[in-house]
Parts: structure tokens; sequence; C-alpha cells
């Protein structure tokens, strides 16, 4: 699931501007640390999904 899925476009293309090139990489590790997503608050990044 792209994070545009569920955010807005803008919102999504904020985060990932914001993050640059770590954007995926940040979003591995939230998958393998967080992916109940208890980290929410604030700039959350969502995690990669299985496919």
């Amino acid at each position: 699931m792209d994070s545009r899925t569920s955010r807005g476009d803008d919102e999504a293309e904020r985060l990932t501007a914001a993050y640059g090139p770590n954007w995926e990489r940040l979003r591995e590790l939230k998958s393998r640390w967080d992916p109940d997503i208890f980290f929410r608050m604030n700039q959350n990044i969502e995690p990669q999904k299985a496919v």
C-alpha cells in the first residue's frame, strides 16, 4: 500500500519531500519496529505493506 492511498496526495508528497532519499528506508524500518503503528503522533511514517 502506498502512503497516497491512506492520505491525501499532498500529504504524501510533503512527507516524501521532507524525508528525501531516506523515505523508503524509514518505511522499511517502521515495518520492522512498529508494524502496529503504536507511534503515530507527529509526522507518522506508514510501514511498508508486505506484497
